[in-house]
């Protein structure tokens, strides 16, 4: 019994040198941490890490810098405030003296670019716009679009009338165009508007520019407008007023 009993203490004496030695390691491990060698070495590892990304930022900047920031401008769109599917955003981009109208038609009609391509001068104001993207959106949640695409749709709402070749022709890029609306959907991180602006030979410009492009006698004539019309502080809704009453026409 004094045989078994002493195993039994060598035993016990073995685990407690073991566990001995298991908090000594863990003790060591965590002193580590608190070596000041270890410290200057995480130090610098933080600090090549942020001078990657602050290079890494520095040619993001570069890379982008033909769309400022405060060029383009990000809308929200909803329809239908109850029904949340029909959010979305779009974010619009002005540019002047274009210089590659036929080759941006030639990706546009191939599909190379997924965006709305819109004469400036024939959009009065921001407000149009929207109120023609809108029901582009509400268009698409319902599956009732005339066209292929939300951004074909988009360029249809516009026109007061439901022929949609003579729509798209009357508003959308043609031959000749030099000031561009540009409008993308769901790029609310603007990386789409900054890729397709490396397509666009042309001067991306502030919104305040917009209004200088208005031209009011073409706007008169495709919406059958009254010269007091355009006089009037309501030319805005008036204009809307048009684009949504055509689905009403039978």
């Amino acid at each position: 019994m004094c045989q078994s009993g002493s195993k039994d203490n060598d035993v016990k004496i073995d685990n407690n040198s073991e566990e001995k030695n298991n908090i000594i390691k863990r003790n060591t491990k965590e002193m580590s941490f608190l070596s000041p060698y270890l410290l200057l070495q995480k130090c610098e590892e933080y600090n090549n890490i942020k001078k990657k990304r602050n290079d890494s930022d520095l040619l993001r900047r570069r890379y982008n810098s033909r769309m400022k920031s405060g060029i383009s401008r990000l809308y929200e769109l909803q329809p239908d405030p109850y029904d949340a599917t029909q959010r979305k955003c779009m974010r619009v981009c002005v540019f002047t003296e274009v210089k590659n109208v036929n080759e941006l038609m030639e990706m546009v009609r191939t599909g190379e670019i997924d965006a709305a391509l819109i004469k400036a001068e024939l959009v009065v104001e921001p407000f149009v716009l929207l109120a023609a993207a809108n029901r582009a959106v509400h268009q698409a949640a319902h599956n009732r679009m005339s066209t292929r695409s939300l951004a074909a749709e988009l360029i249809y709402s516009l026109s007061p009338t439901r022929n949609i070749s003579e729509s798209l022709i009357n508003f959308g890029i043609s031959e000749g165009s030099e000031n561009l609306i540009v409008c993308v959907f769901d790029d609310a991180k603007g990386s789409k508007m900054v890729k397709l602006s490396k397509k666009i030979k042309g001067k991306p410009v502030k919104f305040e520019k917009w209004m200088q492009l208005v031209h009011y006698p073409s706007i008169k004539k495709l919406y059958n407008l009254k010269s007091s019309d355009l006089k009037s502080e309501d030319l805005c809704d008036i204009i809307a007023n048009q684009i949504v009453s055509k689905d009403l026409i039978c």
